[in-house]
């Protein structure tokens, strides 16, 4: 059945899922459920009527997406709080959907059409205007792509040149950015196991909650995942936040290390990789797997001792 989106409101095709939600496959927010609530909530309520602000949800939707991804309340709002990326950000986006669209191709080339709503999203794209505009800078001013003929476009030598940089994120920083629920139970975890494996591969570890500060979290957030040279994820009671800001460090580029306590269901797109399970009364496990996974992947940092 063929509705609005009730993010984006595009049309899109929607679905009885499990339980109350509600699956919709949208050509610009991807394919997600959304519980029964949030629905309900997002036609009635007035206070989610800022149009750019849902479609900067549309993009997080899709960016952090997997099979049966549900969107509810609680993640909902944590989108709906979310801070605009930068044009410069936007246009990172553009040339790494550029670049996959390229390797599929023998000629290199990429077709990307300002109608495209999936190109919408990936970019932070409102309309179809601002997708323009962000080719425009994209051909003309910072010369990353250049326009073939009608909706064909090809990575320039400066563009390549970007990719790379963007494949080897803050090369320098000895900064390892740690996500993972703050509480009580977990605290040993970190204090054990995770923050003493950073150091000892010669990385200086960093929690949020472990710097003071006067900003919003969310925005110290993703100042630090900026810094960093790579993430530590664990994902025991698999919060949606954590989830999140792994998501936000894939995007970057950044290396993530993932750790769960035994027993952690992880969720589809995450099973793929190799992620370290650690035991309660048997931390000095994880410590000497992450650390040596760290080493293996990074090298040994410059923070020795």
């Amino acid at each position: 059945m063929h509705e609005l989106c009730p993010v984006c409101f595009e049309s899109a095709e929607l679905k009885n899922g499990s339980s109350d939600n509600t699956h919709v496959i949208c050509p610009r927010c991807g394919d997600f459920l959304i519980s029964g609530s949030l629905y309900a909530e997002l036609k009635d309520c007035e206070k989610y009527s800022d149009e750019r602000q849902r479609y900067i949800v549309s993009s997080l939707t899709r960016e952090n997406s997997y099979e049966g991804f549900a969107l509810n309340t609680y993640n909902f709002k944590e989108f709906w709080s979310a801070k605009d990326i930068s044009v410069l950000d936007r246009i990172d986006r553009l040339l790494m959907y550029s670049e996959k669209l390229a390797r599929h191709d023998d000629s290199l080339l990429c077709q990307l059409s300002i109608a495209d709503l999936k190109l919408r999203a990936i970019t932070w794209s409102s309309n179809e205007i601002g997708c323009r505009q962000l080719l425009s800078i994209a051909v003309d001013d910072v010369q990353y792509l250049k326009k073939i003929d009608n909706n064909s476009y090809s990575i320039t030598h400066k563009g390549w040149e970007r990719l790379t940089v963007l494949e080897r994120p803050n090369s320098d920083s000895t900064q390892g950015f740690v996500a993972m629920p703050f509480c009580d139970e977990l605290n040993a975890c970190y204090t054990e196991a995770i923050e003493p494996a950073i150091k000892e591969a010669g990385y200086l570890p960093f929690r949020v909650d472990k710097k003071e500060h006067i900003n919003k979290v969310d925005d110290e957030i993703i100042l630090h995942i900026r810094r960093s040279r790579f993430m530590v994820t664990d994902l025991t009671d698999e919060r949606c936040n954590v989830y999140y800001e792994a998501g936000f460090a894939y995007g970057l580029r950044l290396p993530i290390f993932y750790t769960a306590r035994e027993g952690t269901k992880l969720h589809f797109d995450i099973q793929q990789y190799n992620c370290i399970f650690w035991k309660d009364d048997n931390l000095g496990n994880i410590k000497t797997a992450l650390t040596r996974r760290i080493e293996a992947i990074l090298g040994n940092g410059k923070n020795h001792g």
